[in-house]
């Protein structure tokens, strides 16, 4: 018996369906192929005023169905009073920073249920649309051409779209069950920045200040931010700040937690879906060959290298219930600071105690909420048993014996309930003006008085005889810093100059093509002319004022980095138009 094309694809689809007990995304992939569809997308749309923890949920729940890479969120860019304050680009700040949602996957949609600006990139012949709603909108997507989704089924979306109900995220916010209300509820309290942190996993200065603005009562929630989530120098600290540090010092100093600032570079590491990565601020990878070929990538690589093999999920499911951690283990991040070398920076430590580097740990977050602080020196000793890089927990100072004057606290007091209803107030006029600076001032000087007292205390330092400063975490959520800022001034001018001199020259030339970028040409010139110039100089004068070495083998790395970007622009200029050449240099494509 002859089998013709269209009978073959009907006892393909035929055994489908009889394959039910086949894993539902494997069915559906063989389901597309027989029956002539590509692709399925599926589509989580929502006013997202803001999108939170339960919105996350339903997209992971869509993702697992139906792919990464084919699940898009939408929303629209209206804005509605103080229920929907947030315009599209808002939104799609919250959803990009916040959670693993790729950008180009959030789009702007003016229907949520006939999403055109996402179904217009595809085929409608050879595309099965899904639309994901929630239990209280199911019923709103009836009628002939949406029908609930049925695994066993893929048709086009010109004929038919199908709609899926996704999960509620059982997790109660305040005693509520999480929802678009209770959230902005949550972030319009005083308690502002902490549900921030619980609703999020971890703060982000820049999306929190968003959002309190948004949906607190007034302006106040952003100084609330500013205050919580700030890192301040204690002689820029705001009066009323200082003093409630004062008054909190004074009624119960051991509620401090302080310690030694280390001078390394941000370092940021753990797994993600059973998957290792690592990076900096600006740079995360899962392999060690991703990172740019940049001497200043090299101790990231070495890393990585290292640290990749560790179970670091085996480590926090050891001790997970004793300090109450939950959540997907196969989801961890610890952020740090690392010291490669003992001469990395200004702060010059003891090499043996460096040694071939180390990592200092101030967070670890596992599957986006914070790990208690106690929990840090249990993970550092159990990596320490097979890591060759050795880990500690942030040293801690002792400072207990610091007594501060009682006269500070009541003279800064006096002078505030003074004037308080002008320090509360923007300063218009000119008198207004003179008292805030006045008091200002006056804290200023209180602080640095008791920067003084602080930095002349002998405390024993984790890894040399030099420290940076120290960080004070006030109980108030302030974060305070104390360091001199003299110290290392000479220091730090005369082993950075010439690659502030470098960085100075290149940041004029990218801000020349930016504006003229028809002057290539010419501009290009003029950097390889300051480069040859800094060159010369930094050569001529073998490096003088520089008091450590790795400071002079960096300068002549950045050196080699930047003449070597200028040969490359020169020579793809020849091929290339001035356009995309300028491009590759900005998106860093040179390198």
């Amino acid at each position: 018996m002859k089998i013709t094309g269209s009978k073959l694809k009907e006892i393909v689809l035929q055994a489908i369906l009889e394959a039910r007990s086949v894993d539902g995304r494997v069915t559906r992939i063989i389901l597309e192929e027989a029956s002539g569809i590509e692709k399925t997308i599926a589509v989580y749309s929502g006013r997202f005023q803001p999108f939170h923890k339960g919105h996350y949920h339903a997209y992971k729940f869509l993702v697992d169905k139906f792919g990464r890479d084919n699940v898009f969120v939408g929303t629209s860019n209206k804005v509605d009073g103080d229920k929907s304050p947030l315009n599209f680009d808002e939104k799609k700040a919250v959803i990009t920073s916040m959670f693993d949602i790729p950008e180009g996957n959030v789009v702007m949609i003016r229907n949520p249920y006939n999403p055109m600006e996402i179904k217009g990139k595809f085929d409608e012949e050879k595309t099965s649309l899904v639309v994901g709603v929630g239990e209280k909108d199911i019923d709103r997507l009836g009628g002939k051409y949406y029908k609930p989704y049925d695994e066993d089924e893929a048709i086009g979306f010109d004929k038919r779209g199908y709609v899926i109900e996704v999960p509620q995220l059982q997790l109660k916010v305040n005693g509520e069950l999480i929802s678009g209300t209770v959230v902005r509820k949550s972030l319009g309290s005083k308690e502002a920045a902490k549900m921030f942190e619980f609703l999020y996993g971890e703060m982000d200065e820049k999306i929190f200040n968003m959002l309190s603005q948004r949906f607190g009562p007034d302006s106040k929630r952003l100084d609330e931010a500013k205050r919580i989530t700030g890192v301040t120098h204690i002689e820029d600290m705001k009066p009323t700040d200082l003093l409630n540090f004062l008054k909190l010092w004074s009624a119960d100093k051991t509620k401090f937690e302080i310690n030694e600032k280390v001078d390394g570079h941000f370092y940021v590491f753990g797994v993600k879906d059973k998957e290792f990565f690592s990076g900096s601020k600006t740079k995360v990878v899962t392999d060690e060959d991703d990172f740019p070929s940049l001497y200043f990538y090299e101790d990231f690589v070495k890393y990585h290298k290292l640290l990749k093999s560790i179970d670091y999920s085996g480590i926090v499911a050891k001790h997970a219930k004793r300090f109450g951690i939950t959540g997907d283990l196969n989801n961890i991040k610890i952020e740090s600071e690392s010291i490669p070398s003992w001469d990395y920076n200004i702060v010059l430590y003891n090499p043996e105690k460096i040694g071939d580097g180390i990592v200092v740990i101030f967070r670890i977050t596992v599957d986006g909420q914070k790990t208690p602080v106690e929990f840090h020196e249990v993970f550092a000793n159990e990596v320490n048993k097979v890591s060759p890089i050795k880990f500690y927990a942030n040293p801690k100072v002792n400072l207990d014996k610091v007594h501060f004057e009682e006269s500070y606290e009541v003279e800064l007091g006096a002078m505030i309930e003074k004037y308080g209803n002008i320090l509360s107030k923007p300063a218009r006029k000119p008198h207004q003006k003179e008292i805030k600076q006045k008091v200002k001032s006056f804290a200023n000087e209180i602080g640095k008085k008791l920067k003084g007292k602080i930095l002349s205390v002998d405390f024993e330092r984790a890894f040399g005889k030099e420290d940076e400063g120290l960080m004070f975490y006030v109980p108030d959520g302030n974060v305070i810093k104390v360091v001199d800022k003299d110290r290392f001034t000479t220091r730090k001018e005369a082993n950075w100059k010439y690659i502030n001199m470098l960085m100075n020259a290149e940041k004029r030339f990218t801000g020349l093509i930016k504006k003229d970028p028809e002057n290539l040409t010419a501009h290009l010139s003029e950097l390889d002319d300051s480069v040859t110039k800094i060159e010369e100089d930094f050569e001529s004068s073998g490096g003088a004022g520089m008091t450590i070495q790795k400071k002079i083998d960096d300068t002549r790395g950045n050196l080699d980095i930047t003449k070597n970007r200028v040969r490359k622009m020169k020579r793809l200029m020849k091929s290339k138009k001035h356009d995309d050449v300028i491009s590759m240099y900005i998106n860093r494509e040179l390198d």
